[in-house]
């Protein structure tokens, strides 16, 4: 670990929670006691015997949750809307117990308070963030003016999005316009928190698909001949291109916005000569990229003290890995380092899944492992032109990849020797030590309203022949729905990981997108949240019982909750290393704690 990077995480430890076991057959969830011990303190907690690793998916009508993310069917038509909602996890009112913020799509958001014992309070009217009308898609929890509270960041797909700044009480004030964030007619997704500039407070990354599909919910656009060639005019004229004669969707520019220390943000200029391309000698890159973004993980992948920025993005428009190099500039990473990468990468996550001290990560993709839906899918390609001279590719695959650190930041897909190559329609994915045995298992959340990819639906439509746009949107319907389960997978070492969905109780056919990770009982592990499509939310209660150590940061300035921090835990089954942050996951943010094995 460099000087800058120990340097940066000094600050960000002044407070260290460690959670240490005491065997109990049940755990009720309650604030912990805490003892002062200088510099840190500590709380013991309760942790179950006589289980076995894995979930008890709990009721949540039971839990007090009356939510469920609803999507009419009329709005359907619009394919952007069914990449789902998502959830974030943080404790709002500071009273020691992790709240629950899910979004939705069709009425008002929910904010659901941790009452203790898996019960939960319904306070979204008195804290004021319903976001009433708002086709919310994505949220995260952060400090974002320093003052110690989590505030709260939601993106919409339409817009606009939403900044709520907390009083410390679980009460939030909307600053969205006030604070520089507001973007309206954007379709946001995912956002990502952390300080990018290295000044001490937290930045926003929010990635953006497009407010509605064109081409693939029958939309009319307009061409004309310009000198001979074909351009597209008219409201989709930045959203629709032609390449080797066929029409291209692409989506809408990332937003980064930078924090002044306060909670006002100016958004970055992509053009301003601090953004590089990845071929030769660094040269900025001339205009922004118009992407279908749909997550983005900010992680300090090379140990260098500096976040770096990796952005998923569908279809044909490349994923984004962006390599902080200081002072403001990014670069991204290069040809060589990366060899090919998912075509429909939906969700990414790092983790040190072989513990030899490098971050690895996973992108997720769409590939079913079934015989029959192979037969029956097919994967639609509409890669972009290449020069021909070109001689550097990094070619799209169809399936998940696994991209392994070889120790000199380029890597390695071993997605197929290490059993993770196809995991159905995947949304969010998820590392997480499910059973403490030191080694970070996977979770996978799948499903899709309609299965656009079934052969029989594609040839039936097609025999319908060109039709007005108004019934061409409707083809939607005539597909059906992707009914799969949920997926985890357990790092058995070596690299290989084994599918343990119906032995760990994680196999719920709803359909899943935002996945939340967060200790709602206070017994050292982490519990898992997943936000699901006109269905209530599923809420994991996690079953392990071995001994764990939590971590949760107090950082001394801006950046209260250390988000960034490198935490590393000796004196377990392995060294383990972990990296707090906010934010990052598909559509959704965890609770600001780390959970490690002890044993």
């Amino acid at each position: 670990m460099s000087e800058r990077s120990a340097s940066s995480i000094a600050f960000a430890l002044v407070l260290t929670v460690c959670l240490f076991g005491l065997a109990k057959p049940t755990v009720s969830a309650a604030p912990l006691q805490w003892h002062d011990l200088g510099n840190y303190r500590e709380a013991k907690v309760n942790r179950p015997v006589g289980q076995a690793p894995g979930f008890l998916l709990l009721s949540a009508k039971a839990a007090g949750v009356g939510f469920t993310n609803r999507l009419a069917r009329a709005r359907m038509v619009n394919a952007n809307l069914l990449n789902g909602a998502g959830v974030a996890a943080g404790d709002v009112d500071g009273d020691g117990l992790c709240d629950l913020y899910f979004c939705s799509l069709d009425g008002d958001n929910g904010l659901f308070k941790n009452l203790g014992d898996w019960k939960f309070k319904n306070i979204t009217a008195e804290a004021g963030v319903g976001a009433p009308g708002m086709s919310s898609t994505g949220a995260a929890f952060g400090d974002l003016d320093g003052d110690g509270d989590l505030d709260l960041f939601v993106t919409s797909c339409g817009g606009p999005n939403a900044l709520f700044i907390n009083d410390g009480s679980g009460r939030f004030t909307n600053r969205t316009k006030a604070s520089g964030v507001e973007a309206t007619k954007f379709g946001s997704t995912s956002v990502a928190m952390s300080d990018v500039d290295g000044d001490g407070d937290l930045d926003i990354y929010v990635a953006n698909y497009g407010e509605t599909s064109v081409l693939r919910s029958g939309g009319s656009v307009s061409v004309r001949t310009i000198n001979g060639k074909q351009v597209v005019t008219g409201q989709y004229a930045n959203r629709i291109r032609i390449m080797g004669g066929e029409m291209v969707e692409v989506g809408e520019p990332d937003f980064l916005y930078i924090n002044d220390g306060g909670g006002i943000f100016t958004k970055v200029n992509w053009t301003d000569g601090n953004w590089l391309d990845e071929n030769g000698e660094p040269k900025p890159i001339k205009k922004e990229f118009w992407d279908l973004g749909l997550s983005v993980m900010i992680r300090d992948v090379n140990q260098d003290g500096r976040p770096d920025i990796y952005v998923c993005n569908d279809f044909q428009t490349p994923d984004r890995f962006w390599i902080n190099l200081g002072d403001g500039k990014f670069r991204l990473i290069g040809e060589m380092a990366l060899r090919h990468r998912s075509y429909f990468a939906m969700a990414v996550d790092f983790a040190d899944i072989n513990r030899d001290g490098h971050d690895d990560f996973f992108v997720a993709d769409m590939m079913s492992p079934t015989h029959l839906l192979e037969m029956t899918q097919i994967m639609i390609t509409n890669p972009l032109a290449k020069p021909i001279d070109e001689l550097i590719d990094r070619p799209i695959i169809h399936r998940n990849t696994l991209l392994v650190n070889r120790g000199d930041n380029s890597y390695m897909d071993t997605a197929n020797f290490s059993g993770v190559a196809a995991t159905e329609w995947t949304w969010g994915a998820t590392f997480l030590d499910v059973d403490l045995d030191g080694l970070e298992d996977l979770l996978i959340a799948n499903g899709h309203a309609f299965d656009t990819q079934d052969l029989d639906a594609i040839e039936r439509t097609a025999r319908l022949g060109k039709l007005p746009a108004a019934q061409a949107r409707k083809k939607v319907f005539l597909y059906p729905p992707l009914t799969v389960p949920n997926m985890v997978f357990r790092n058995d070492g070596g690299l290989r990981f084994t599918e343990a969905g119906s032995q760990w109780g994680f196999e719920s056919k709803n359909i899943s997108h935002g996945i939340s990770l967060c200790d709602l009982d206070n017994d050292g592990d982490q519990d898992v949240v997943v936000n699901c499509l006109n269905e209530p939310p599923l809420l994991y209660r996690n079953n392990a019982t071995a001994p764990r150590v939590s971590v949760a940061l107090r950082g001394a300035r801006g950046n209260t909750r250390g988000i960034g921090a490198r935490i590393i835990v000796r004196g377990g089954p392995y060294v383990q290393s972990q990296e707090m942050i906010a934010g990052g996951r598909y559509l959704a943010g965890d609770e600001p704690l780390r959970s490690f094995a002890a044993g």
